[in-house]
């Protein structure tokens, strides 16, 4: 179908050029601002079986107008004003055409998001006789469908991958990328020095060193783990949100809510009972509501280091660093909190940790803002 408009449409050029012909000196001029236009939107179009067909519109728009220019006077003071307009008229019509994919993209990655984990429970339930609980089907599903779904947005539906920042960027965002290393080993520290002060947590089993080589060895395989999870979370959803001028503040809250309802399945379905009552001693409902909440306020410092590097990899590292620090320390039993201390000085759901990283998010945004330039918005700089 495409091919074929595309054919209709170059034919179409194909009669305007025999009437141009006529007029060398415009042609000319048409020829060399009509090819800024045309790449314009063969760039900003991605999905390959329509280029041709976003190509060959593009030219007959530009040489029709200007045909008509030449043919009805007065229409534009001269036929390089009628050029220029139409080389408008055209980035105007790309530039709410890249908004129709991304808010298009958007929606179909939002609702899969929230929906595959119920579809991996489906999975599951289906095939009940897996054997292993915590590596079933319905969950490699549920991990792996969103960034699969990112590559088929970016590759085939338009998004392209421009704006992926896959590079590291480290020239210039090393100050960057220590805080990000910083942020939980610092935050843990503190709120460990509050619960030692307060007798809320026990160190009796503490083991600096085998704790150390826990965390030296998760670190690694954490780092790969998250590059897929950041490339979907802050690579895809966060960077292309930022492209629909939202506030930051709604910016952060779609962000985490996405992300953490993603999750949902998980905390209902997929994680043991064991490791619930270990991290937090509650029902299943009430720690699905406080990991969302904790993953919103997470968010904003998340997106911030995001947007200040131009890059996944800082989050990358900071996402690595969470996953090998207070998981293990908390459910492999380096520490113990008090019974229902847990609310106040739990590295991975305490109060007192959770407002930390939250000012810590609008330090990093007021950082954001002072710096200027690409980061006084939030908008990504590109690969």
């Amino acid at each position: 179908m495409a091919e074929w408009l595309g054919r209709g449409l170059q034919n179409l050029v194909h009669r305007f050029e025999s009437v141009l012909d006529l007029y060398p000196l415009q042609k000319e001029q048409l020829i060399s601002c009509s090819f800024f236009g045309s790449e314009q939107l063969y760039f900003s179009c991605h999905f390959s079986s329509f280029r041709w067909l976003y190509l060959s519109f593009s030219y007959w728009l530009i040489y029709s107008y200007i045909f008509y220019s030449l043919i009805i006077p007065g229409v534009f003071r001269n036929d390089v004003a009628a050029i220029f307009y139409v080389i408008e008229l055209t980035q105007s019509l790309f530039t709410l055409m890249n908004d129709f994919i991304t808010k298009r993209n958007l929606t179909i990655f939002c609702i899969v998001a929230l929906l595959i984990g119920w579809v991996g429970v489906g999975i599951d339930r289906l095939t009940p006789d897996q054997g292993a609980e915590e590596e079933s089907l319905g969950m490699a599903v549920w991990l792996v469908f969103p960034l699969l779904l990112v590559v088929l947005l970016r590759g085939l539906a338009g998004d392209g991958w421009k704006d992926a920042c896959f590079r590291p960027r480290f020239i210039g965002n090393g100050k960057w990328y220590f805080i990000a290393f910083a942020i939980f080993p610092a935050v843990t520290a503190l709120t460990l020095l509050l619960g030692k002060l307060t007798n809320l947590i026990n160190f009796d089993r503490m083991d600096w060193s085998a704790f150390s080589l826990v965390f030296l060895s998760l670190l690694g395989v954490n780092v790969i783990k998250n590059f897929f999870e950041e490339s979907v979370w802050r690579g895809y959803l966060s960077a292309k949100l930022a492209k629909l001028s939202l506030s930051d503040f709604k910016l952060y809250l779609i962000v985490g809510l996405v992300w953490g309802l993603w999750h949902v399945p998980y905390y209902m379905v997929f994680l043991p009972d064991e490791m619930i009552y270990t991290v937090l001693p509650v029902d299943r409902v009430l720690f699905t509501l406080v990991a969302v909440v904790n993953m919103i306020v997470w968010t904003v410092m998340f997106v911030e280091i995001f947007f200040i590097t131009g890059s996944i990899w800082s989050v990358v590292l900071l996402h690595a660093v969470e996953d090998a620090l207070i998981n293990p320390l908390v459910i492999d039993g380096f520490i113990q909190i008090t019974p229902n201390a847990e609310w106040l000085v739990s590295p991975i759901s305490g109060i007192f940790p959770m407002l930390c990283y939250l000012g810590i998010g609008f330090w990093l945004r007021k950082q954001r803002k002072m710096l200027g330039g690409r980061y006084s918005r939030l908008v990504p700089a590109t690969t």
